[in-house]
């Protein structure tokens, strides 16, 4: 009933179908329905077409009991598109299936999917195939069908047949397309297949089978068919000829970007990598050979002969290896070739053979096993021709050639199928590559981390979906993934052996084979099988899923006994049961299936690792090779022997031994060509080959890998029946390419690459995909001693993963000889044309950088802004993801990191920046050993750089820095080690997270990452204190902790660091290392040093460590006192130290603590020496859970460890017992007629202490014992131990200094008075005391230290570690001859001028130019800085615990600050807590600079600075009171002429009386701008005229009065009238300020002076001098200058203003002009040494220049031109944070870079010089630019009167002469020199590349051009030359519609009374006229470019009309 209903559905739409059928059916043929009228009553009553139908019931995995699982996968199919090119009327002849008994042959259906032309018309199947004609007639075949779930109905064709050899009209059928197919759309075909019989059929009684095969029309009207499983649906997508044939012509002219989506994939250049150990390799094009049409349009041919022409990559002239194949055209089956073809005797007849596929023996092309182990890199090309070859010599000449492909071949080393026993020996045996693919690697998550995994099995996915369709489990009919007993070989046991889930469609395009049935139920109406019975055997084209195979009952291939199990059976020795994948691979590659990678996180250069285990499951074979007439080769390798017919049957039967070497063996009787080819062998089964591609999922291949043919015995016959098939893991890796984008989603594909289609079954399982993961740890060297160093290392192999070098490895050749990183041979190495042989493309020795951060919160005056690096003082700061900054720490790398900085001139050279640099090799044996490295270095030392220095014959790099070079570690070869830094405790603080890092030497500046970025190499470590010592109470002892003796109860905790660990953080950073707390630990706790010695030998002295440690070594577990002697390397000796030890109560063993209160030893030491791990385990608790189990790798402290234990009582000064005396202060105290003395504050004491016997020895300098001497005497100590306030910081101290201090006295009775402190050291002192509650008794005479350190009184900035103010790292002594102009040096006897410490209120400072080091940066310190002992003292400086010291303090009634006792005693000299950012005088040397200088404390402030003579200076003073007077030299002939080299510190006056000064030689000359100052005419009555000069320049004066305030400008010129400077350099040298209260006029050069009088404004009878640099507001950092209102000016000044720098650091003016944008326009002039200088900036942001060096920075002193933006009065604001102290900016000149600037658009940059005076110009091409003159794009030329010998070059915009200007187009720019001369000038020009087409220079005299060809030509031009010369260039920016002619004439003045007017073409006419409109002259009848119309009045405004021929242009001029 149900099925009745189903039809009356389908009833109105029929009839309807069955009206229509009367019209054209399709368009290539009419179907004759009114011709059969029992069809036409069938469509019309709805029962004439065929329903179809399938439900996949074979695909449900249906599980015994469980009808549930029916159904489960409607319309599941997988689908195989294959793509076909044809021209309409051709034919493609496709072989569905081959002639094998196991084919998809059973139900074959053809259809059209889509038409490729519209029609309303029922789709005919026949209008695009014809069938072979076979046992049943083709018509009987096609009919009216409808698939049950569409509405249409289709005219397709039906083959159904059971079992057996598929028939020729199943096998082979013929596409072809209609003549009227124009190709717009494609065409698609399908065709249904499946290996199963049709079954329930609805109309009852049912046809038999036979009348189903014999005429499926007439048994199945009215029927209803349904397939229960389809196993695969083949489309056809077939295209238009001509697409292909114009894709082909377009890559063949390089044109591949304009070939069409469509034919991409299948032309072009592809990667291809292959395993080197494979000997073959099947080589494939995209498409099937037919389909590479070439030929114009409409003359589109299919090719003929295919050419493959192998090159090696080096030399792509010559091919090594060519083969040919004529396409298979002369078979019975066009395009490919049969085995029924071949001979007979020579093979079976199941292959098919494809001409587009190539059978590749690697011996051919010069792979052998002696260089497998190094990658081979060819250039595979691939031609077609049409022309058909008549005989069978063709060679590649005949015919026009036509590139296809081109495949990059690698075949790399490595690579090659390993068996599980090979794997086996590589585990015990590990190699440095081969290692890498076991699983004891990739499985450790240290390494690798696993992206993806395919078992078949599932059980990898608890919880999770599994890998079948729609996430279904693949189960066997019970519904089991995995079994723990393998199911029984009989009865239905096999059923338990398959696999009844498909993959989901996308994941394969094979077919499913899924199920197997017994023949009892064979001929069940639901299930017919169309396999064998008992055997399960997927069809050709299909896949299944097996536990195991044997090739016995339903469980094989074939019956030949050979059995295969599962890679999960393999691993548990056959206790549990997965399943492996069967594959029967078909003819076309096709998709096996498919690994999708989802939510992966990849970074570029990162190594991705793919292993499978493959499975060759092709029997073997007597029958080896067959040959073909159509396929030929030739080559270097290729043996040609020729053999005779009478050797064939020999060759037949057994291979030659040249076949195993490579050679050729040829049974054919035609061997050879007069060409050279040979006729190829191929064999007869085909093994098998797979690809593996990684590909993103927008389809782009990242890597594509075919495995090569896997050893098996297809071509060798090796192999006996019975044996077990053997696994081997297919392995490769690959880098992701650099650059690659984020990309999260990935898939690998898998594909059969077999040469052809007999053989090729394999096993595929457990395929896995991992990316490497970088391993790089810090380690401390010495875990016992956290201060002592850390090593960076990382693990080599991984390393090269991770950086993109590994392939590089593969280059290499196997038998490279090592060639040290140190060795010259490395330097001098040229990679790919580079000299540096450490870049290019393929590096063998590679810079790799590395540094150590931590996360960094900035505070406000050190941001990172904008996205740039900033410098505070203790490292680079960097903005990180999430607002989060890192700052890159300053550790004084012994690696040289300048490479590594974003810019050069950010870089430091002296080892103190935060990048080290390391260089590695791809070859491991370059690498040296930390030894041979020593000695390489000593080898350095000992020889002076030039000369030639060997080791072990080998010669070292000349101008090598060996500590660059990494080193391997001895302890492990499989590590390199980068550093051994010595920790600065300042930076790493033990405890904190830090970051370790490495870059690759190509990531520089923002291309770096950041250490939490997932793409880093990157780790975190932490440095931890080995031992943490408690007290009773739980309380962490530290130095500072006073012990109470009679309760102390001692214990501690040992730190162990598990290297096995691999942990990521909560930010993403992995940690490889772990710290685990062994709690309360066992020791041996002996009282005393650990570096003690025990014995009385000199010469082998033996410590009380080396006897504890060798102790335990001896007795690992004794933990009571008897029997204790010498064993081994436990010496006598040390076992009788031991037992005395024991004896005198010092040595107490395997305790975890210890109670002080029963010790009576004086001891104020204590040595731990640890139980060994394995002895404590399950008695300490392991935080966290930890068990030190084998295998595991972890380090701790286990030799000994000593701490201090403070149980006297007392602990001076501040926490580390240091004061601070300033060397000048210690002199005053050791004078014995002061009556001085110095007050220390106790930092933590017990109450009721006082002093005991007075003396104060000295016992240490600088931590070295030195003879005692009595430098000080104790007068008073006196404590009570009360707080002060509640303090929690434990480096302040707790107590009340009022009543807890000492006196020391340093002179008086038992002092030595010669004893001298010297400057820059620490002197340890101790004195005794006691308690006033205990007397008389040895305990109670307790003795405290304290350090002295001695700060020199001059010091001088050198940077060595940062920028830091109060980091004494960053001082010297002031070397006081060099630095300071003293005439002798200071007493001290030694030289060490390093040794120092930061500067006191008493120090004089020295700052100098930053040639090396870091400049200083200070911060603000608050308002508490420097005035007491309370802990509202105590600065807060980063990193640097000198806060926390006390330093002395002058006596209150001398300058010191609030005494903390209150009394004002003038002889008592005070400690305070440490001040910062203060000294007493500031002296900055030339070019020095200083920042944030508002937050340095200091009384008085010089400044130096030089000048060249005869130059013209802008400068502006960094010092207030400064006056023009001011500016004198000494005159004195000599070494001090011209240079102010007087003692530093010294006041400076001018000498009237000696004359040693001079203002006529070196005469100063003095110019102001816009501004006031007097001119004194010398004469009894001093006469004075005011020079107010608004626009320009004042004549030179002579005001000696003229106040230079800082941040406004004046000009200084030096001229030298007689004598020299004597310094090399040249330059005079000025200091400022001057002492002078007046100034005298020097009337003439005899010595004559006149008075001058104060100007009577001041009211002051002398210069008042604060003798301090510029006041700067605290708070804001601000300093203020107002310019005046603007008032008439002369034409050319533009309104602009002279300003100047007032800091003593460099201005940044991109911040400046920012800051001022409201009041002054984006100009910036200089006037330097070079001429003027011009910085503009854009409306659109564009910065402009008129010389190629870019202005960024204004130095310290220098002065420079601002434009203002009104006329009213303007505020300019300066702001320190403005500043930058950056190296090379504090040269008076502000030219920074040396590189022309990489603009987006062309600038050509114009010079003229002459005599060395020169000036420049600038032309920018800019698409934006207005056409003639416009504000803030063009810059004005200004004239300088002092300065007309100078030859300024302009160009004209508009009527302007200009220095920057920008400009829509190159037509016409009018070019002119301005200048007092006529003499020729030199004009240079650069940036002209930049032009994409000519630029000329034409000169309107002669009428010619010249070219300017490149940047740096030189032309000769005459000077002051004006409308002469014009620059011309068609150049126009893109998108640009500007006319040539626009703007096209100039007309403007230069000259005094003079007009000129210029043109692109001839002027006809001109006339002048006045502002009233009287003509006042007029040119006619012109023919000239250019004209002059002279005797103008200057300074009138005229109108001036020009003509030409085409335009006419009228300008209002005002006439110089």
């Amino acid at each position: 009933m149900k099925q009745q209903i189903r039809y009356k559905n389908y009833r109105s739409l029929l009839l309807l179908l069955g009206m229509l059928a009367v019209t054209v059916w399709g368009y290539g043929q009419r179907l004759e329905v009114e011709g059969d009228p029992t069809l036409k009553a069938q469509i019309e009553s709805g029962t004439g077409a065929l329903i179809y139908d399938f439900d996949n019931r074979e695909n449900e995995g249906r599980v015994t009991g469980q009808e549930t699982y029916i159904n489960r996968y409607p319309n599941f199919c997988h689908e195989r598109e294959e793509i076909i090119y044809l021209n309409p009327g051709d034919e493609k002849e496709i072989e569905v299936m081959g002639d094998a008994k196991f084919m998809m042959s059973t139900y074959v259906y053809w259809y059209v999917g889509e038409d490729g032309i519209e029609t309303n018309s029922i789709r005919n199947i026949k209008n695009y195939m014809s069938v072979t004609e076979g046992q049943h007639p083709s018509e009987d075949r096609y009919l009216y069908c409808k698939r049950a779930d569409k509405e249409e109905v289709e005219y397709g064709y039906l083959a159904i047949k059971e079992g057996g050899k598929a028939s020729e009209e199943r096998r082979f059928v013929k596409l072809k397309v209609p003549a009227e197919w124009n190709g717009e759309k494609d065409i698609v075909i399908n065709c249904d297949l499946s290996s199963l019989r049709v079954c329930n059929f609805y109309s009852k009684p049912g046809p038999s089978y036979a009348d189903l095969q014999d005429n499926p029309h007439h048994s199945l009207f009215n029927g209803y068919i349904r397939v229960p499983k389809l196993s695969l649906r083949r489309k056809y997508i077939i295209r238009h000829a001509s697409k292909m044939a114009s894709a082909i012509n377009l890559y063949n002219q390089n044109k591949e970007e304009e070939i069409t989506i469509t034919e991409k994939p299948y032309l072009g250049t592809f990667n291809i990598h292959t395993a080197a150990a494979a000997k073959y390799l099947t080589l494939r094009l995209p498409l099937e050979l037919s389909n590479y049409y070439t030929g114009e349009e409409g003359e589109e041919k299919k090719p003929a002969l295919l050419y493959w022409k192998f090159y090696k990559k080096d030399d792509l002239n010559t091919p090594i290896y060519t083969a040919r194949l004529t396409n298979f055209n002369d078979n019975d089956h066009e395009g490919f070739l049969l085995g029924e073809d071949i001979n007979k005797n020579n093979g079976g007849t199941a292959f098919s053979l494809r001409p587009h596929v190539l059978d590749v023996m690697l011996s051919n092309l010069g792979i052998n096993e002696n260089n497998a182990n190094q990658r081979h890199e060819f250039v595979v090309k691939a031609f077609v021709s049409t022309n058909i070859p008549t005989t069978e010599s063709a060679t590649e000449d005949d015919g026009d050639l036509m590139q296809i492909v081109e495949y990059n071949l690698c075949a790399d080393p490595y690579l090659e199928g390993l068996t599980d026993a090979k794997m086996a020996e590589i585990e015990v045996e590990p190699s440095d590559v081969e290692y890498y693919r076991t699983d004891a690697v990739l499985e450790n998550e240290k390494y690798y981390k696993m992206l993806g995994i395919l078992t078949f099995n599932n059980e990898e996915k608890k919880g999770e979906p599994g890998e079948g369709h729609n996430g279904d489990y693949i189960v066997d009919n019970d519904g089991n993934a995995i079994v723990t007993v393998l199911p029984q070989q009989s009865g239905q046991g096999h059923l338990k052996n398959i696999g009844f889930t498909p993959f989901q469609e996308k994941y394969s395009d094979y077919g499913f084979s899924d199920f197997v049935r017994t023949k009892d139920n064979s001929m069940d109406a639901t299930f017919i099988t169309a396999q064998y019975e008992y055997q399960y055997i997927p069809a050709r084209g299909e896949y299944g899923f097996m536990r195991y195979a044997d090739g016995t009952e339903g469980n094989g291939w074939t019956t030949d006994g050979r059995k295969l199990y599962d890679r999960r059976a393999i691993k548990t020795g056959k206790k549990e049961f997965g399943f492996f994948m069967y594959v029967d691979a078909d003819e076309t590659p096709g998709l096996v299936t498919r690994l999708p990678m989802d939510n992966v996180s990849l970074c570029p250069q990162t190594q991705i690792v793919v292993t499978a285990w493959v499975a060759n499951l092709v029997p073997p074979t007597e029958k080896y090779y067959f040959s073909t007439e159509h396929i030929w080769e030739k080559g270097d390798f290729v043996n040609t022997k020729v053999k005779s017919t009478d050797e064939e049957d020999e060759d037949k039967k057994e291979i030659d031994e040249g076949k195993e070497e490579g050679g050729k063996v040829e049974p054919m009787e035609k061997l050879t060509d007069e060409h050279g080819f040979v006729r190829m062998d191929m064999p007869v089964k085909a093994g098998t080959d797979l690809s593996f591609t990684f590909k993103t999922t927008d389809g782009t291949i990242l890597y594509k890998y075919y495995t090569g043919e896997l050893r098996n015995n297809v071509r060798t016959g090796e192999g006996a029946l019975g044996d077990d098939v053997e696994w081997q893991q297919v392995y490769m890796s690959f880098t992701l390419p650099e650059g690659m984008s984020a990309i999260d989603e990935f898939s690998l594909e898998v594909a059969s690459n077999c040469l052809h289609s007999d053989g090729g079954d394999f096993a595929i399982d457990d395929i896995r995909v991992y990316k490497s993961l970088p391993y790089v740890n810090v380690t401390q060297t010495n875990l016992c001693d956290e201060t002592s160093s850390i090593r960076i290392r990382t693990n080599y192999n991984l390393l090269l993963a991770n950086i993109g070098l590994d392939e590089e490895r593969q280059l290499l050749d196997s038998d490279t000889e090592p060639t040290p990183t140190w060795s010259q041979d490395s330097w001098n190495f040229t990679v790919d044309g580079q000299s540096n042989p450490h870049t290019g493309d393929h590096p063998r020795h590679y810079h790799m950088y590395y540094t150590i951060a931590e996360k960094y919160t900035p505070d406000g005056e050190n941001p990172s802004q904008d996205g740039c690096i900033s410098k505070d003082r203790n490292g680079w700061v960097v903005p990180g993801k999430n607002g989060e900054y890192w700052r890159y720490l300053f550790l004084n790398y012994t690696r040289e990191g300048n490479e590594a900085q974003t810019d050069e001139e950010e870089g430091e050279k002296d080892g103190s920046d935060a990048f080290g640099t390391a260089i590695i090799s791809v070859n491991k044996e370059d690498i040296p050993t930390l030894e041979v490295l020593k000695e390489v270095e000593k080898l350095i030392g000992e020889n002076d750089a030039s000369d030639d220095i060997f080791y072990e014959d080998t010669k070292i790099a000349n101008r090598l820095n060996a500590h660059e070079l990494a080193w391997l570690d001895e302890e492990n070869m499989n590590y390199v080690v980068f550093d051994t830094l010595t920790v600065d405790p300042k930076l790493l603080v033990a405890g904190q997270t830090y970051y370790v890092q490495l870059f690759p030497h190509k990531l520089a500046g923002d291309a770096r990452p950041t250490p939490d970025d997932p793409c880093a190499i990157s780790s975190t470590f932490v440095i931890e204190k080995s031992h943490t010592i408690y007290l009773k109470d739980g309380a962490e002892l530290t130095d500072n902790t006073i012990v109470d003796q009679e309760t102390a109860v001692l214990s501690s905790d040992l730190k162990i660091l598990d290297l096995s660990a691999r942990v990521v953080g909560d930010d993403g950073v992995t940690t490889t290392q772990q710290w685990i707390t062994a709690k309360n630990m066992y020791f041996d706790w002996y009282l005393g040093s650990k570096d003690e010695v025990i014995n009385k030998a000199p010469d082998n002295p033996i410590t009380a460590g080396e006897a504890l440690k060798q102790f335990r070594i001896a007795y690992p577990d004794k933990e009571d006192t008897e029997d204790i002697t010498g064993t081994g390397d436990f010496s006598d000796a040390m076992a009788d130290f031991i037992n005395k030890a024991i004896l005198n109560s010092k040595l107490f063993l395997y305790k975890n603590k210890l109670a002080l209160e029963d010790i009576t030893t004086d001891y104020s030491t204590i040595t731990l020496s640890p139980i060994g791990l394995e002895q404590v385990k399950g008695k300490v608790t392991f935080e966290p859970t930890w068990n030190p189990e084998p295998g595991k790798s972890y380090e701790y402290c286990d030799g000994p460890y000593e701490f201090y234990v403070p149980t006297g009582g007392l602990i001076p000064a501040s926490v580390n017992q240091t004061i601070r005396i300033g060397s000048w202060q210690l002199k005053e105290l050791q004078n014995e007629k002061g009556g001085k003395y110095l007050r220390i504050p106790v930092f933590n004491a017990v109450a009721g202490l006082t002093k005991g016997s007075d003396p104060v020895v000295l016992k240490k300098k600088d931590a070295v014992a030195v003879a005692d001497a009595t430098v000080a005497k104790l007068i008073n100590l006196t404590t009570d131990a009360a707080q002060a306030t509640k303090v929690t910081d434990p480096n302040i101290s707790p107590l009340n200094p009022k009543t807890n201090y000492l006196d020391l006295q340093f002179c008086g009775d038992g002092v030595d008075e010669d004893f001298v402190f010297q400057e820059g050291h620490t002197y340890t002192v101790q004195f005794h005391y006691k308690r006033e509650d205990v007397s008389g008794t040895k305990a109670n005479d307790k003795t405290a230290e304290l350090h002295i350190k001695v700060v020199p009184e001059y010091l001088t900035w050198n940077g060595s570690v940062s920028s830091d103010w109060n980091d004494d790292a960053n001082w010297e002594r002031s070397q006081r001859v060099n630095d300071l102009y003293f005439e002798i040096e200071d007493s001290q006897t030694d030289d060490n001028y390093a040794s120092a410490f930061a500067p006191m209120k008493g120090s004089y400072v020295t700052m100098k130019k930053m040639d090396e080091g870091t400049a200083t940066v200070l911060g603000p310190l608050g308002d508490k800085n420097g005035l007491g002992l309370g802990q509202e003292f105590v600065l807060n400086l980063e990193d640097n615990d000198i806060q926390y010291e006390v330093v002395a303090e002058d006596p209150k009634g001398i300058g010191g600050s609030t005494d903390p006792w209150g009394e004002n005693d003038d002889n008592r000299y005070y400690a305070i807590y440490y001040y910062g950012n203060w000294c007493k005088e500031i002296y900055f040397k030339p070019e020095a600079m200083l920042q944030y200088q508002q937050h340095l404390t200091y009384n008085k402030a010089w400044v130096d600075f030089e000048l060249t003579p005869e130059r013209w200076y802008l400068l502006s003073s960094p010092l207030q009171d400064v006056v023009s007077g001011d500016m004198y030299l000494p005159a004195t002939k000599g070494e001090s002429f011209g240079r102010q080299e007087t003692e530093a510190f010294k006041d400076i006056e001018y000498d009237y009386d000696q004359q040693s000064n001079n203002r006529f030689n070196p005469a100063v000359y003095q110019r102001t701008w816009n501004g006031t100052a007097i001119n004194y005419s010398p004469t009894k009555t001093l006469s004075q005229s005011d020079l107010i000069i608004q626009g320009d320049w004042s004549n030179l004066h002579n005001d000696v009065y003229k106040p230079y305030t800082p941040g406004t400008g004046f000009s200084v010129g030096v001229q030298l009238r007689d004598g020299e400077i004597q310094n090399p350099n040249g330059k005079t040298l000025f200091r400022l300020p001057k002492a002078d209260e007046t100034y005298k006029l020097q009337s003439s050069e005899d010595d004559t002076y006149e008075d001058v009088p104060l100007p009577t404004k001041n009211q002051v009878q002398s210069l008042q001098r604060s003798n301090k640099l510029v006041n700067i507001d605290e708070k804001t950092g601000t300093v203020t200058v107002t310019i005046s209102e603007s008032t008439n000016s002369k034409a050319t000044n533009e309104d602009y203003h002279l300003i100047g720098n007032p800091f003593m650091a460099a201005l940044d003016m991109s911040e400046f002009l920012k800051e001022n944008t409201d009041k002054i326009e984006n100009v910036i002039r200089l006037f330097t040494e070079e001429g003027e200088k011009v910085y503009t900036v854009t409306e659109d942001g564009t910065t402009l220049s008129n010389t190629p060096e870019q202005i960024s920075t204004i130095a310290p002193l220098q002065g420079f031109m601002v434009k203002k933006t009104g006329t009213a009065e303007a505020t300019i604001t300066f702001n320190t944070s403005m500043t930058t102290v950056e190296k090379g900016s504090a040269t008076l000149r502000s030219l920074l870079a040396d590189a022309e600037p990489k603009a987006a658009f062309p600038q050509l940059f114009i010079t003229a010089e002459r005599d060395g005076q020169q000036s420049s110009a600038m032309v920018a091409c800019r698409e934006e630019a207005s056409v003639g003159y416009r504000d803030g794009e063009d810059i004005v030329m200004i004239t300088d009167p002092d300065r007309m010998e100078v030859p300024t070059v302009y160009t004209l915009a508009g009527n302007r002469a200009v220095i920057i200007h920008s400009t829509p187009d190159m037509h016409n720019i009018p070019l002119g020199i301005y200048s007092d001369s006529k003499d020729p000038v030199v004009v240079r020009f650069s940036g002209v590349e930049a032009f994409s087409v000519p630029v000329y220079l034409y000169d309107a005299e002669t009428q010619t051009s010249t070219l300017i060809a490149s940047s740096n030509q030189e032309l000769t031009l005459p000077g002051n030359t004006h409308g002469r010369y014009s620059l011309r260039s068609d150049y126009v920016p893109t998108g640009n519609d500007v006319v040539k002619a626009k703007g096209a004439i100039s007309i403007y003045s230069m000259m005094p009374g003079q007009v000129i007017v210029s043109s692109i073409d001839p002027l006809t006419r001109i006339w002048v006229y006045n502002l009233s409109g009287q003509l006042v002259t007029s040119r006619n009848n012109l023919n000239t470019p250019t004209a002059y119309i002279d005797g103008l009045l200057p300074g009138q405004i005229y109108i001036v009309k020009a003509e030409t021929a085409n335009q006419i242009q009228t300008e209002k001029v005002e006439v110089r």
